[in-house]
């Protein structure tokens, strides 16, 4: 709708419109006054800023495919970044924005399962610990609380979670490897990207591209996780997965009574 606005606004002046009974219905008169109303395409245009980044985190999220599980919080903070940017001028406005999506996060998509698929994603991870030292610690704990809930065996959990502490400090005879440095970012043979038309351009350029660096972290750790094998091991399990939609569900059925393709 917003980018045909113009059309629709032209629509509206037009002498064909004009001359219909519609231009005389309260109801036809109501939407006119709408749609040349220059205070509802800026709200428009602010719906769009808060919306269209999250679109692509929850394409990822729906995805029934491609397992990512470890970028999806990833690619959550990079949506919230993106509208933190596009509102910043609108202070009121931003703080009901993420004050919704905190909300929803927290209630129905975060998982300590997904922070465990961060934690085990290098190409990500270990940026985050140069950035930021209290989210990579809250990683940690994430994936402490899914070592114990998969793995039963007391012994096997010790064993993991000191193998663990090697990944986290590039340490050990697998980690401290130049290799192992060396393409925590690089060994991507291949690459996912979710692209959706961007319809602010003069915002978010002619398109958003989130890239998915899907490949990276089963192909590293199968490079250089083998002499912590139990670590290795559990490291698949997880960074394998599909990630959960469940908790979207119901959005999607309400959307759906909103905006189906015959509406």
């Amino acid at each position: 709708m917003h980018r045909h606005r113009n059309g629709l606004r032209n629509l509206f002046v037009s002498d064909e419109w004009h001359t219909t009974s519609f231009s005389t219905s309260v109801e036809g008169q109501l939407v006119e006054n709408i749609v040349l109303s220059m205070p509802f395409w800026h709200k428009v245009e602010n719906c769009l800023r808060a919306s269209q980044p999250l679109l692509i985190a929850l394409r990822i999220a729906d995805g029934d495919e491609t397992p990512a599980a470890p970028e999806i919080m990833a690619a959550m903070d990079v949506a919230k970044t993106t509208i933190k940017d596009s509102l910043k001028d609108k202070p009121r406005l931003l703080a009901e924005v993420l004050e919704c999506y905190e909300k929803r996060w927290e209630s129905q998509m975060e998982q300590k399962l997904y922070g465990a698929a961060l934690y085990l994603n290098p190409g990500k991870f270990f940026a985050i610990r140069e950035k930021d030292r209290r989210q990579a610690a809250r990683l940690r704990s994430m994936f402490n609380d899914v070592l114990w809930k998969m793995v039963s065996d007391d012994d096997e959990q010790t064993k993991i979670s000191k193998q663990a502490d090697d990944y986290e400090r590039s340490e050990g005879d697998s980690f401290s490897k130049q290799g192992a440095i060396r393409d925590r970012d690089r060994k991507n043979p291949s690459k996912d990207f979710e692209t959706i038309p961007s319809v602010l351009p003069f915002l978010f350029g002619n398109e958003l591209t989130m890239e998915l660096y899907i490949c990276i972290a089963v192909l590293w750790w199968g490079s250089y996780g083998g002499l912590e094998y139990e670590l290795q091991s559990l490291a698949k399990r997880i960074i394998s997965l599909c990630c959960s939609a469940s908790g979207c569900e119901r959005n999607w059925s309400a959307f759906a009574n909103v905006s189906t393709t015959t509406k």
